[in-house]
């Protein structure tokens, strides 16, 4: 998570110094991609966390999750620990078609098309919504297009990946028992959204904290 953070104050850095194709308060910046995948990483370590720790199983003793094969959960794919997860130790879960969870599965289909880049020029579908949401740079019709995996280059796709990241981790945070959240709380309060605000501040020459102060 603070990998993610220091990556978003990188790319601020590049678009302040000029240096980078830039649209309102995005731009474009190499420091994405790996924020991608260290945004993936922070909810996967979040869910094994929750899922592994001692006292979980101490608090929720009689969970179906303790059933299964620990080292077959570990490596189940993350979007079905996410739902699967939080349904055997909660007995509720996200929904599969709401927010965050939709967001959060589009960012883990970034990451993997980011690793497992193939070099072909088709692109994905996701690249034109997260340009219509200003994610994603958008190219102008006049000037010569720009690849794909440089259109999702971009600082406000870090900011998304960032804050996508909390909402997931906030959102599993709200479905647990009341005594397990005293366990998890100062977890889940690192999980803090970036506003906008910030990149607009430091445009502007006003340095402005994550809270927005």
């Amino acid at each position: 998570m603070g990998n993610v953070r220091m990556l978003y104050e990188l790319a601020l850095g590049q678009m302040v110094g000029g240096r980078v194709v830039r649209d309102g308060i995005n731009c474009f910046t190499n420091h994405a991609p790996p924020a991608y995948v260290s945004a993936v990483a922070a909810i996967e370590a979040y869910v094994n966390e929750i899922s592994f720790a001692s006292m979980t199983r101490v608090l929720i003793p009689d969970s179906p999750l303790w059933t299964l094969d620990l080292e077959w959960l570990e490596k189940l794919d993350l979007k079905l620990k996410l739902t699967l997860v939080p349904q055997l130790l909660f007995g509720k879960s996200l929904r599969n078609d709401t927010q965050p969870y939709q967001d959060m599965v589009l960012l883990i289909k970034i990451r993997n098309d980011l690793i497992h880049y193939k070099m072909k020029a088709k692109v994905p579908s996701y690249v034109a919504d997260l340009s219509q949401r200003g994610i994603a740079i958008r190219s102008n019709a006049a000037e010569v297009d720009y690849l794909w995996v440089h259109k999702i280059s971009s600082s406000e796709g870090i900011r998304w990946a960032h804050n996508t990241m909390c909402r997931t981790a906030q959102a599993l945070f709200a479905l647990m028992p009341e005594n397990l959240r005293g366990l998890f709380a100062g977890l889940a309060g690192n999980f803090v959204e970036i506003d906008e605000t910030l990149a607009r501040g430091r445009l502007e020459g006003v340095s402005l904290s994550y809270d927005g102060g």
